[in-house]
């Protein structure tokens, strides 16, 4: 969860600014590390929360049980409109039991929400955890009828990590199943920073992996709309990685959420909130 950009390259149509080459070690370790910008620097109780969030929501809603995803339906005829999420953690922390509780503010909206596990790192390549989320997104899609869900209506939503796997999965099916937006909170998208970092003890990624694995140095142009933001408490690093990956978008909506840190953001995603009201905005205006 803990963990920081290469100068004037290009990814796609946009060329990127990379202040980082300059950075020492000690330097991108303390600006990719999110806790750096908590007063205490202590993330535990953002952890419980979740823990404790999801638990009352496993209780509270019906649920469809797999391996790959957690699956919590709204009441009534359907199909519903579908938002895929994928939990942070650097890849190797965390898992879908707490990353659940945005189903409460999405199925009273009339949106069915997925929480998705993936095999963590180490035990996992980068590669392979990705190519899991992909299938994961593909699965859904597939069982749209089973499931009773809307195939036109599925967004993809991520933070941190989480969303570097909602971007990466969404450039991987793109021409393969119809995405229709993206949410992206406090994400990473050009990971060459890390490959030098504590962060990369586990994920034992290669520059070769990092750069096949940087979202923005795809081909974004047939990108779907998307919400890209980060909080007001988070290390430069973070919100300089996610303004660059917004201006990389053909149709991107932008902004700081004030008052939320790295940690806190996602209990926006589905609430009464600015990040609420554009999450289920974005819902109502597909066709």
């Amino acid at each position: 969860m803990e963990i920081p950009g290469v100068s004037g390259e290009s990814g796609g149509d946009v060329t990127l600014n990379r202040p980082w080459r300059e950075m020492t070690r000690a330097e991108l370790e303390r600006a990719y590390s999110p806790s750096q910008a908590l007063p205490d620097r202590d993330l535990t109780p953002f952890l419980e929360r979740y823990e404790r969030l999801s638990t009352h929501t496993y209780s509270a809603l019906a649920h469809i049980k797999t391996p790959q995803y957690d699956l919590f339906l709204p009441e009534g005829p359907g199909p519903f409109p579908l938002l895929i999420f994928y939990h942070g953690g650097y890849w190797q922390q965390l898992g879908k039991r707490d990353a659940a509780f945005p189903a409460m503010g999405a199925v009273a909206r009339g949106v069915a929400f997925a929480t998705v596990d993936y095999t963590l790192a180490p035990k996992a390549s980068l590669d392979q955890i990705v190519e899991e989320c992909v299938e994961v997104a593909s699965n859904l899609h597939t069982d749209v009828q089973h499931l009773n869900l809307d195939p036109q209506k599925f967004i993809l939503a991520g933070s941190s990590a989480g969303a570097h796997l909602a971007a990466s999965v969404c450039t991987r099916l793109a021409g393969q199943i119809p995405i229709a937006g993206t949410v992206l909170l406090s994400g990473i998208y050009d990971l060459e920073p890390l490959v030098e970092t504590y962060i990369n003890d586990a994920v034992g990624m290669d520059i070769a992996t990092a750069k096949r694995n940087s979202p923005i140095l795809e081909n974004l142009s047939a990108f779907p709309p998307s919400i890209v933001t980060w909080g007001e408490v988070e290390t430069d690093a973070f919100k300089r990685q996610s303004r660059a990956f917004a201006e990389a978008l053909p149709d991107a909506q932008t902004f700081e959420t004030p008052g939320r840190n790295h940690f806190d953001i996602v209990e926006d995603l589905t609430s009464d909130s600015l990040l609420g009201r554009a999450v289920f905005d974005l819902f109502d205006r597909l066709p």
